[in-house]
């Protein structure tokens, strides 16, 4: 585990003590150093009085005049901020492994006739202040690993005082720091342009947590601070983040931000909602206190959750999976009719799936038959494992055929022949399969106007009244009232409600 310090730099962190401080360079010496087109007289008389104290020129100005006479002329040069910082450090019993300087370097973006103005932010990069920062440092603290970084937009880029460029550079640039998990994190951000300080404090958050540390200089009384801001900075920019995740349905999402700042019935709620993403209904009604339980303890409770599901998929612009969980819903709820109204006569074989025995014939003589025209094939190869099965002395099973596709619409055909004239099942069970069928045997994308198609209707409003409506036709018989609305048949939405206010509610809680 090591202590890293990063530090950024800006234009005044470098001052004279005197206005008089550079007069043993001024002539000869310093004409050589700045020599180039670029050079002009205006730099030299560029000394801004701050106080009577200190005296700043523009950094790569101090840079080029004292920078390889560092040790020569270190005694004229003050570090007013650095050495807040470095007494706090002390006070505070940190002592870096290693520091990384932060420095500008904006030559790619400035011609030489920008140049040619005193006030181009070229003269306030900071990248030629490195051997005066780095002998400054050194002088604090021996045998150190320092480790200059130096922001340089491109030429066809915006300079440092520009957000999203200054957000990427620094990005790019900490992930090559290679900092650890064991390691602590200390930023001293208040240098350079308003975009470093924000994007070094933004990444500073978000790729080291609550392991980083803020040095804060108060600009009025120069009292240097130590101070943490994770647990409202960060915790700020998590909530914004989780609830743009938790708008788009993405609960994992959500989770990986913000799952430990959530009280116990979130994190409940949150864990139940993942599973119910992944449709696992089962799982998901595992998951969820006991008071939510009871409606989902309803045979036909996973047909509605699914059809909502659709509808999410929808939003996520999930065109196929939209036209699979809607289609999934009808056929999974006329599934779940058959084994509540025909429990007997139905057993789930070694995988799970439900399969509708011979013995169904007893009180669907009719079916039955049917059922074993279409399924003869499967009907005799049973019929010659069970006589292999006698004669070696064990039990015959009984025969069954699986409960799913034309088996099962048979079912409910035979039960509910009305089903045939609903106007929402001739859209769900005889047009809406037909094209579910046809487009998962195909590897091809689906637009909204494929779904709308696929279900006979002219609009995604219609498509949820469709979806809706067929499932209200299946569980009409056991339904206390019939839902207006798939968001309304689903306990999903409930807790996606909830969820909003606990993200909300992180807000307010005490740091």
């Amino acid at each position: 585990m090591g202590l890293v310090w990063i530090v950024t730099t800006g234009n005044s962190d470098v001052k004279l003590l005197t206005d008089k401080g550079y007069s043993a360079l001024k002539d000869n010496e310093i004409k050589r150093k700045l020599l180039g087109s670029w050079y002009t007289k205006d730099l030299l008389a560029k000394v801004n009085k701050v106080n009577k104290d200190d005296w700043t020129l523009h950094a790569r100005f101090t840079g080029i005049i004292y920078g390889d006479a560092i040790a020569t002329h270190f005694h004229v040069l003050k570090f007013p901020l650095l050495d807040g910082f470095c007494n706090q450090l002390v006070k505070s019993d940190k002592k870096p492994d290693r520091i990384i300087i932060l420095l500008t370097d904006q030559e790619n973006i400035f011609e030489m006739g920008d140049r040619s103005d005193i006030d181009c932010p070229y003269w306030k990069d900071t990248c030629t202040l490195e051997p005066i920062l780095s002998h400054y440092l050194r002088q604090k603290y021996k045998d150190i690993l320092i480790e200059p970084i130096f922001l340089q937009p491109k030429s066809d880029s915006k300079g440092l005082d520009d957000w999203d460029v200054t957000l990427k550079l620094v990005q790019t640039e900490f992930d090559k720091l290679g900092i650890t998990q064991d390691d602590e994190v200390i930023v001293s951000h208040q240098a350079g342009t308003p975009a470093i300080s924000s994007a070094v404090q933004f990444v500073g958050l978000s790729m080291f947590g609550s392991k980083v540390n803020f040095l804060l200089s108060n600009e009025r009384t120069h009292e240097v601070t130590l101070s943490n801001k994770y647990s409202s900075y960060l915790r700020s920019m998590q909530i914004r983040d989780a609830e743009n995740l938790l708008s788009r349905y993405d609960y994992s999402g959500v989770k990986a931000l913000i799952y430990s700042c959530l009280d116990d019935e979130g994190k409940t709620l949150l864990d139940a909602a993942i599973q119910w993403n992944l449709a696992e209904f089962d799982k998901f009604r595992d998951n969820l206190p006991s008071f939510y339980k009871e409606n989902l303890d309803l045979w036909w409770s996973a047909g509605y959750e699914s059809a909502y599901l659709a509808v999410i998929r929808y939003y996520q612009e999930n065109i196929v999976e939209a036209l699979f969980h809607s289609f999934r819903a009808i056929e999974g709820l006329i599934c779940k009719w058959a084994e509540n109204k025909y429990t007997k006569h139905i057993l789930n074989d070694k995988n799970g799936s439900p399969q509708i025995k011979e013995s169904i014939k007893t009180v669907l003589p009719n079916y039955w038959e049917k059922i074993q025209e279409k399924n003869e094939s499967w009907l005799k190869q049973q019929e010659k494992d069970n006589e292999n099965r006698l004669k070696k002395g064990k039990d015959i099973k009984e025969y069954s055929v699986g409960l799913f596709s034309q088996n099962l619409y048979i079912l409910l055909e035979d039960i509910r022949p009305d089903c045939k004239e609903n106007e929402y099942m001739k859209k769900g069970l005889y047009s809406a399969k037909d094209a579910r069928n046809q487009q998962f045997h195909r590897l091809l994308a689906l637009q909204e106007e494929d779904l709308i198609k696929a279900w006979k209707v002219s609009s995604i409003s219609e498509w949820q009244n469709a979806i809706l409506g067929c499932l209200n036709f299946i569980a009409k018989d056991d339904l206390t009232k019939e839902f207006k609305s798939l968001k309304e048949a689903s306990l999903m939405s409930q807790i996606h409600q909830e969820l909003e206010e606990k993200i909300k509610a992180i807000a307010s809680y005490p740091h």
